[in-house]
């Protein structure tokens, strides 16, 4: 539970609040606690707005984030609650310059052999970025403009990776 306040902070801009709680201003509990109920809120709308525009291809579902510091946290909400659990999900956070990109899998992919780390870092150099991570959850920065082609190159990535996908009917 602390490093959720602590990170529900960080994502609302806020990161010094419960430093400075934990450095013994006490006085600033009701703000910390304040700042990461609104991050919850914020969470939960955002990811059910990112459910309903959520995009699917063979191998991968995706979705583009409301907010530059929210697409691995929906990321990972999307796929363990509410997504379709025979492909990744992968949360694109497009920026000025620069897009952030955000998978997340299952155990199950990955013991079927889906390595997000892999995919994120091959996917990202195709297009001119770069990535890296775990093989169950990975993120990569590509420049802006470049989501498609990264997209295209990831899903042959995850097609050899884990084969076809048979998509569970809805």
């Amino acid at each position: 539970m602390l490093s959720s306040i602590i990170d529900g902070n960080g994502k609302m801009g806020k990161n010094s609040v419960p430093v400075a709680y934990f450095l013994g201003f006490e006085n600033l509990k009701q703000e910390m606690e304040t700042n990461w109920k609104l991050f919850k809120t914020k969470i939960i709308d955002y990811t059910y707005r990112s459910l309903g525009e959520m995009f699917s291809t063979p191998h991968i579902s995706y979705f583009y984030a409301p907010e530059s510091e929210m697409a691995g946290a929906i990321s990972g909400i999307l796929m363990l609650y509410l997504a379709d659990q025979t492909k990744p999900v992968i949360g694109f956070s497009v920026g000025k310059d620069e897009t952030k990109v955000s998978s997340r899998g299952t155990r199950k992919l990955v013991s079927r052999g889906l390595n997000l780390s892999l995919v994120m870092r091959d996917a990202s150099a195709a297009v001119g970025g770069s990535g890296g991570g775990h093989d169950i959850a990975a993120g990569a920065v590509i420049p802006k403009g470049k989501e498609i082609q990264f997209l295209e190159t990831a899903e042959k990535i995850i097609e050899t990776q884990i084969g076809k996908v048979q998509a569970k009917a809805r």
